[in-house]
């Protein structure tokens, strides 16, 4: 039996590309809106940067989550 590695290659890619849960991603941006601890800040932002690949990424993936949640 041959295996298609190309489909074990694709979905590999989609597993590690998963987006963190809504929580996750909330409490980040709430880490980064406690300006009173400048460190909480920073880690909120690198957790976000971490997960998307950038803060401009990441706050594209939460603005098309609130725009899809307006359409339901």
């Amino acid at each position: 039996m041959l295996t298609d590695y190309s489909t074990i290659i694709r979905d590999t890619k989609t597993t590690m590309n998963n987006v963190p849960p809504e929580s996750l991603i909330r409490t980040w941006v709430w880490m980064m809106s406690e300006n009173n601890d400048p460190e909480l800040m920073n880690k909120g932002r690198e957790n976000l940067v971490s997960a998307f690949g950038s803060l401009q990424k990441a706050i594209q993936y939460i603005e098309q989550q609130v725009d899809s949640g307006d359409k339901n």
